[in-house]
């Protein structure tokens, strides 16, 4: 719920009233099942950035309820290479998410 909760604020915040989304991404992602597909759906000439960014906010979701599940770890991991990031890209990222209020 609380990853749930964080997820929906992200999105509200940058899009407005979010629940809607929430919903169909919810949805979306009992019926892909794959974490590349998702990634795929993003388009593949995002650029280092802006997949960084993204991996961000995968981390501060998971860490939404102050602990970081094992599951939860290696589903980052796995995001993580599948928006071709290295292990110093998600060290750094995840550096940053531990610094952040």
């Amino acid at each position: 719920p609380a990853e749930r909760d964080r997820l929906a604020a992200i999105l509200s915040a940058r899009f407005g009233d979010a629940a809607d989304l929430v919903e169909a991404g919810g949805e979306l992602d009992h019926r892909m099942g794959d974490i590349e597909a998702l990634i795929d759906m993003l388009g593949p000439g995002a650029g280092e950035a802006e997949r960084r960014r993204l991996l961000a906010l995968a981390v501060e979701i998971a860490d939404s309820d102050g602990r970081l599940h094992e599951f939860e770890d290696g589903l980052l991991w796995r995001l993580a290479r599948a928006l071709r990031l290295d292990g110093g890209a998600v060290e750094a990222v995840r550096a940053g998410a531990a610094r952040a209020p």
